[in-house]
């Protein structure tokens, strides 16, 4: 029993860890980590003196990661605001937004910044969410008067209230941490999405506020949309609206009149938070039933995900990093925006242009140089890497892409796999051998291959476990559980099965589905990830085969359900039956194909046609790129139902249109 802060914890985690700790002593070598232990619970058998550290897995430990007897951060029921406010006490820079600056769009809506600035530094980003949450609360208490109800905190039976919006760069950290504050879970929404996408979201979490930082006057109109079509327009804010006062304000004089302090987010002392243990985020991810479901985080689920990671990586404040991907999945929110507010480094919001970004990179961009950071850390799915690649004959002869990258310290990519000809053409270019890892938005990241040595990052491998995560795996032939634990006992062979994880960084809940909740985790805890892994001792690293289901799509670093596209495409006033798919491609992984058969009387259809109407009913990247045209009716088993597997080989022959 190890004994933490005077409390006797009994639990499987604990004997995990002596007996862990027992083989370690007893001259056993331990290559693995502590999941949901950590660092906190083995105190007590560091504090024996038989072992000075512990090396959790391969990745070395560093100060970054608190220790039981510092003053830590599990005091706080915000801790990554904690360390934001921090940050702010040592006068670093958090963004770099040259994505609004910039504001020329394209498929995707105008962001709001009033006084167009660049830089913004902790401080005052504090600040701008301390704005943010006075003027909910206020609409909140006016609520309550006009409704005659009391506003009454949120109890264990009770979820506490959500903040759905829709921003980017600054204003995007600034309403996140605005919803924490006000003791609220924190809703962010695709801004590529349509009306009816955002209103499913709006309806199923069921916001007390949105918040629009789009621009609604031009062609941001989607969430104005959506929330009237969800019946929930005395919720809409727009952000324009609420820091119109805040921009007139003299920034510089306002940071010197209110200092910030770790302090001001202690458990208790912001809204209803009151443990870690408390919902912090809602992502929404879409599942095999179509539906999207929304994954529950809480504070501490974030805590892990992010130090994991600074931990794994060697996050510091020295770092910077360019910012283009998404901000409502966990690789734009986790791993890069998370991780760079808890080391104190700073982000670059920016449009993604493969050849900007390579100019950005090689510094031949106009902008002020004195107001950036160079980067040193560039993340992307596989697909920003292909059009990186693609684009280079197109820039000058002179241009020299290891040169461009030479300030780069890591270059990470997932979301999807990672084709081994761009793993290579890269590593040939660059200089730079990419980091493979694998994360679901049910758990961020859980497997990564190492930051050092350099040699262990093997093209398809996605590495070890990160130190807060255990990984389950079963033997096909034997039937036999196999661990991240068991493997050092002299396994040699391959196994490979549907992978299951447990740790600290998995999410609590599916949003208001028990029933998910309980079908997605095994009798011993451990999340079904659906995703088939294989251990390769040899290696010492796994690979990941592909999804269990063949309904998932991964396009692009999107996954997307064929499902829920399927059910959109029918809608077609011209398509008796289809099949949504995903097509093997070198660039995006995998592209949208459809195959369809047409109602009688209806002489044809062109791709082309077909995206055109579908634009105003699916995000672009969800609308399918390759369409074939049956004649007869679409292959089917004896059941009815039709093997995706085997339709994907249409797309080998003729007829497909693109």
């Amino acid at each position: 029993i190890l004994n933490f802060r005077g409390k006797t914890r009994m639990t499987t985690t604990t004997i995990t860890a002596a007996r862990r700790y027992a083989m370690y002593h007893a001259g056993g070598f331990v290559p693995i980590q502590l999941p949901l232990v950590g660092q906190r619970y083995f105190a007590a058998a560091l504090s024996t003196g038989k072992i000075s550290s512990f090396e959790d897995s391969q990745f070395a430990s560093d100060n970054t990661f608190p220790h039981p007897n510092d003053n830590n951060l599990f005091r706080y029921g915000m801790p990554l605001l904690a360390r934001a406010a921090h940050n702010a006490r040592m006068g670093r820079i958090l963004a770099f937004d040259v994505h609004t600056a910039n504001s020329d769009t394209q498929n995707q809506q105008n962001v709001v910044d009033s006084n167009k600035k660049i830089a913004y530094s902790y401080h005052e980003i504090l600040l701008m969410s301390t704005h943010i949450h006075k003027a909910l609360t206020a609409q909140k208490e006016h609520m309550s008067t006009t409704t005659n109800e009391k506003s009454i905190p949120y109890s264990s039976h009770e979820p506490p209230p959500r903040v759905a919006f829709l921003c980017h760069g600054p204003s995007y950290i600034a309403t996140a941490f605005a919803a924490w504050s006000c003791g609220s879970i924190a809703v962010p929404l695709c801004i590529s999405h349509r009306a009816n996408e955002l209103a499913y979201v709006l309806r199923d979490s069921d916001p007390t506020f949105i918040i629009d930082g789009t621009n609604v006057l031009s062609d941001g109109r989607e969430l104005r949309l959506a929330a009237r079509e969800a019946g929930l327009m005395d919720k809409y804010l727009c952000l324009e609206d609420v820091m119109a006062d805040f921009h007139s304000l003299n920034i510089d004089k306002l940071q010197q009149s209110h200092p910030v302090s770790t302090d001001d987010y202690e458990l208790g002392a912001n809204g209803d938070i009151a443990s870690m243990d408390s919902p912090a985020m809602i992502i929404y991810t879409s599942g095999t039933t179509g539906n999207p479901k929304g994954v529950v985080h809480t504070h501490k689920n974030i805590y892990y995900q992010i130090t994991d990671l600074v931990k794994s990586w060697g996050w510091s404040h020295n770092d910077a990093i360019l910012h283009f991907l998404p901000l409502h999945h966990v690789h734009g929110v986790i791993n890069k925006l998370s991780c760079a507010i808890w080391s104190g480094a700073s982000v670059e919001f920016i449009r993604f242009n493969p050849v900007k970004i390579w100019e950005r990179l090689a510094n031949k961009d106009d902008a002020d140089k004195s107001l950036r950071r160079e980067p040193t850390l560039f993340m992307g799915v596989p697909t920003i890497f292909s059009k990186m690649l693609e684009v280079l004959p197109k820039l000058p002869d002179t241009f020299d892409p290891s040169n461009a990258m030479s300030n780069i310290r890591l270059v990470v990519s997932g979301s999807a796999a990672l084709p081994t000809s761009i793993f290579n053409r890269w590593k040939t270019l660059t200089g730079h051998t990419i980091l493979e890892r694998y994360g679901m938005t049910e758990f961020a990241m859980a497997l990564s291959n190492p930051l050092t040595p350099i040699e262990k990052r093997l093209p398809g491998f996605v590495g070890m476990p990160l130190p807060s995560v255990e990984v389950k795996i079963i033997d096909e032939d034997t039937a036999e559980t196999i661990s991240s634990f068991d493997r050092i006992n002299g396994q040699t062979s391959k196994a490979a099965s549907d992978a299951g994880l447990r740790g600290p960084t998995v999410f609590s809940e599916y949003w208001r589905k028990p029933h998910a909740t309980a079908e997605s985790f095994d009798f011993e805890g451990y999340f079904k990830t659906g995703d088939v892994a294989e251990y390769d001792p040899n290696q010492e690293s796994y690979h990941i085969l592909g999804r269990v289901s063949a309904d998932i799509i991964k396009c692009g670093g999107h996954k997307l359900s064929s499902l829920q596209i399927e059910r959109v495409l029918l809608e077609h006033p011209d398509i008796e039956e289809l099949v949504v798919l995903g097509v093997p491609d070198l660039t995006y992984g995998e592209r949208v194909g459809l195959i369809c058969r047409l109602k009688l009387n209806v002489d044809g259809l062109r791709l082309k046609e077909l995206q055109n109407w579908a634009k105003s009913r699916l995000a672009g990247y969800k609308i399918p790129t390759l369409m074939i045209v049956m004649k007869g009716d679409i292959p089917k088993n004896a059941m009815q139902k039709v093997s995706k597997k085997q339709l994907v080989q249409l797309f080998e022959g003729e007829g497909v249109q693109n």
